[in-house]
């Protein structure tokens, strides 16, 4: 079982001083396979660049230029699928305009104090400060929607 360290904040936020090692490790290697799965894929490409910008500048002297002509007659029958969708998102942006540009936003709210977040909820401000330092929890409720006990849940 990973042992994460205890939470300093509260809300707890995602970031790196939390972040297990077997995670960031894990993650490290996925990105570095994922970049070099793309360079192996643009392989052809990276290296007609390197020949184009190499000495003599804007000359290719180790490979040969590519046939435009086979490539866009591969590239060609998704055209209209292009302009289609293309043409699609242009409608119906325009359709919308003014819904989507109806709603301006909104800036972020202050931070609630525990007591005003407990004066929302009817609770008591202590009880809220303690629930917040338990990692897993349950909360019980009335057919009021009224928290009425909260219990230590479950590890996953």
């Amino acid at each position: 079982m990973i042992k994460l360290k205890p939470q300093d904040k509260w809300p707890p936020l995602v970031g790196t001083d939390n972040i297990p090692a077997l995670i960031l490790i894990r993650d490290t290697a996925l990105t570095l396979c994922a970049w070099t799965l793309l360079a192996y894929l643009l392989r052809d490409l990276i290296y007609l660049i390197w020949d184009y910008l190499r000495y003599p500048i804007f000359e290719l002297t180790a490979s040969t230029a590519p046939d435009w002509h086979a490539l866009w007659m591969q590239l060609q029958p998704y055209t209209l699928y292009i302009a289609g969708l293309t043409a699609w998102l242009l409608f119906w942006g325009i359709v919308r305009r003014k819904t989507l540009s109806a709603s301006a936003p909104q800036p972020q709210p202050p931070a609630l104090t525990p007591e005003e977040h407990a004066l929302t909820l009817n609770l008591n401000a202590n009880d809220l400060r303690s629930w917040q330092t338990v990692r897993n929890q349950v909360a019980h409720f009335d057919e009021n929607g009224t928290i009425t006990k909260i219990t230590q849940g479950p590890m996953r």
